[in-house]
């Protein structure tokens, strides 16, 4: 009696691609069993994470920090990390924020993603849109949508560092 086995194929956003026959992780197409069956679900899943991700290559990316992008600013600084622009994502932009104590980043919107700031070192008083602030210390986390004004300040007496993140690969950023 035959047993049909399951074929499943991992595809994870545009990192590496692995066929699952009879519980064992082939990413090698040399390395299936002869079946052709199992090789051509391996070619699909294979095509398939092609056409999602057409710029990235199926490989993980690895970006050293001397290779990340940093901007100096009276106020602090910023450094990305991933972004299309960094060759490193095309669905994201990932970054670090340090604002200066008593200092805050000009005020601003994003129109085209939604940004995730998380309080990774120091204090701040965040401002939303309609001027309400709220003090925010290590661990918190606020997520502000598309178009809405914002700011942040340090309201400690060390550096703040803030990990930020973008729901787009080609962040924008409109400010005063």
């Amino acid at each position: 009696m035959k047993i049909k086995i399951p074929i499943f194929a991992l595809v994870c956003a545009g990192l590496s691609l692995a066929v699952f026959a009879q519980d064992k992780a082939v990413t090698n197409p040399a390395a299936l069993p002869a079946d052709p069956q199992l090789k051509l679900e391996y070619n699909k899943a294979q095509t398939k994470q092609k056409e999602a991700n057409p710029a990235m290559k199926p490989d993980i990316q690895i970006l050293t920090y001397p290779k990340a992008a940093k901007k100096d600013f009276e106020w602090g600084n910023l450094t990305w990390f991933a972004g299309r622009s960094l060759g490193n994502s095309t669905e994201m932009t990932i970054g670090r924020c340090i604002l200066k104590p008593g200092q805050s980043n000009p005020r601003h919107y994003h129109p085209n993603c939604t940004e995730i700031l998380v309080v990774m070192q120091g204090n701040i008083e965040h401002t939303g849109p309609n001027g309400e602030k709220v003090k925010m210390s290590v661990g918190d986390t606020v997520t502000i949508p598309p178009n809405t004004w914002h700011q942040a300040s340090n309201i400690g007496d060390s550096e703040a560092v803030l990990f930020i993140a973008f729901s787009s690969a080609d962040r924008e950023t409109i400010g005063e």
